[in-house]
């Protein structure tokens, strides 16, 4: 990061003393200007270690890494609906299937009722039933129960939370990719909710190295310029550094370098949470849509009745 943010950094120094004093500046030997330049560069793995240590130290307050993942999908659905998709694809095929097994158990309970009651629409409106009661059964046995209980040999537990080391690592894998990349985690810090402290600790950082490259012709820069200019110029200094750090965070090979690692934290993260919380990252997506799901099938149902009562009377 700090070989990537050097020409970041030494454009800034040259932008910020060319703008403050552009005569001192454009008249000053390349020598003086060069030493200024090596005074910064020097000190940049000592400025991004401090910087980063303070908001190590802080970051419980600085990062809400699940209002971050909230807010970022919220921002692009399409990343959520892949998200859904691939995370939920085990449970979606179960849903599918299983309406061929549920599906023609309770089908199997309408012919006694259609034989019972004398009327046509008795296998249309119990084909809606059953429709309806496949796929919430099936939703049902994804999430529920939430707890795992033991029946003799045999462990029930949802069998969504039964897959909780596979969609932790598949879980992790997405949002270390798309959503908490280092880039992101940089900008929320720098423009989030509490962006104004972390740019306070890195404008803290970074304020003393303007004094620092200056040097020895620090006071006499004060003299000519006035304290109050000299302190407008570490103030912008510190102002666009903030910004200017971004930068080099963008770097896609930066950024894959380290995903693995963003990765590996995600997934320990998930499988470390309790089964109603680990339930919590993809039953909202399914309530969400459940009402769909659940009203498709009773369509299909109803559909599947009618062609049952034709298939009934043609016999």
């Amino acid at each position: 990061m700090v070989t990537n943010a050097e020409d970041e950094i030494r454009a800034l120094t040259e932008e910020t003393l060319r703008e403050a004093y552009p005569e001192l500046w454009d008249g000053a030997p390349t020598a003086v200007r060069d030493l200024i330049h090596t005074r910064v560069q020097e000190r940049l793995p000592e400025i991004a270690e401090e910087i980063t240590e303070t908001i190590g130290e802080n970051i419980g307050e600085l990062l809400d890494i699940n209002a971050m993942i909230t807010d970022h999908l919220d921002e692009n659905p399409e990343l959520l609906n892949r998200l859904f998709l691939e995370v939920g694809d085990r449970e979606l095929s179960f849903i599918v299937n299983s309406g061929f097994l549920i599906g023609g158990l309770l089908g199997c309970l309408t012919i006694p009722l259609f034989l019972a009651i004398d009327s046509p629409y008795v296998l249309p409106v119990a084909g809606i039933f059953v429709g309806y009661m496949t796929n919430w059964i099936a939703l049902k046995i994804i999430f529920l129960p939430i707890e795992e209980h033991r029946l003799g040999p045999f462990r029930l537990q949802g069998l969504f939370i039964k897959r909780k080391p596979e969609v932790a690592e598949e879980y992790a894998g997405i949002v270390a990719d798309e959503v908490v990349t280092i880039a992101n985690v940089a900008e929320n810090l720098l423009h989030g909710s509490q962006s104004d402290r972390t740019r306070k600790m890195v404008r803290e950082s970074i304020r003393p190295e303007v004094d620092r490259a200056v040097g020895i012709a620090g006071p006499a820069i004060r003299l000519a310029t006035g304290s109050e200019q000299y302190e407008e110029v570490r103030e912008t200094f510190a102002d666009e550094s903030v910004d200017r750090t971004i930068e080099p965070l963008r770097d896609p090979e930066f950024n894959e370098e380290r995903s693995e690692a963003i990765r590996d934290l995600i997934a320990r993260r998930i499988k470390a949470l309790p089964p109603r919380d680990f339930v919590g990252l993809l039953r909202p997506a399914f309530v969400e849509d459940e009402w769909m799901l659940i009203l498709l099938g009773a369509l299909l149902g109803f559909v599947a009745g009618w062609i049952q009562l034709a298939v009934v009377t043609a016999a």
